[in-house]
């Protein structure tokens, strides 16, 4: 009996000891600007007329808001300077592990919500989406909720400059150019094709 027990109590020992084995590093203060985030802003968990929206939608939104810098990297603008992004809606799926048509159902509560604007293009060309912004004007946007990116879905570390770049010739010379648009930005950017029609479309898989 007593064998039994010591056996009982050593192999549970063993067993924990296991767990602990597999158990991730911890966060040192180092490590606490490496970490690459979507910031979902507090005012579409606070704000009643964002109620409508789930948890998911809210993500959606940071995640989008996270990629501007992206878009105007890319020359993603209008002759207005507005930024708009074209997705893929199963790239946006196979990233949040959700159906398409739950991205697509997520999507149109942001836009019902007045967060997100869809303008046909016409053709065989994409929609384009324009993120809009929080319309409060007592909303505090530096308080935000973080959720952090995994490293495995760190976009390119190489621009790909084509006709959507510094010679574009749907940004005619008096277009407001980012004045950065043709430096290497190791965090921020993604490899461009074409549609068919010539429409820029991200084609590294967003997971």
């Amino acid at each position: 009996m007593n064998l039994l027990i010591r056996c009982s109590y050593g192999c549970e020992k063993n067993k924990k000891k296991k767990e602990r084995s597999i158990m991730g590093e911890r966060f040192n203060i180092k490590d606490i600007d490496k970490e690459r985030y979507i910031a979902i802003p507090m005012a579409l968990f606070t704000q009643e007329n964002y109620a409508g929206l789930d948890n998911t939608a809210r993500l959606i939104y940071g995640f989008l808001k996270s990629r501007l810098n992206l878009s105007r990297i890319n020359r993603w603008f209008d002759e207005n300077g507005d930024i708009f992004f074209i997705a893929k809606i199963s790239e946006m799926a196979d990233f949040f592990g959700i159906s398409k048509g739950s991205v697509s159902k997520k999507m149109a509560m942001l836009e019902e919500a007045g967060l997100l604007e869809r303008k046909k293009m016409g053709g065989h060309q994409a929609d384009r989406l324009y993120l809009r912004k929080i319309s409060s004007a007592n909303v505090n946007l530096q308080h935000n909720v973080q959720v952090p990116l995994e490293s495995s879905i760190a976009p390119s570390e190489e621009v790909i400059h084509n006709e959507y770049g510094c010679d574009n010739p749907e940004f005619p010379a008096g277009n407001p150019e980012p004045s950065c648009h043709c430096q290497s930005f190791p965090e921020e950017t993604q490899q461009l094709s074409e549609f068919p029609s010539g429409n820029p479309q991200i084609v590294d898989k967003l997971a």
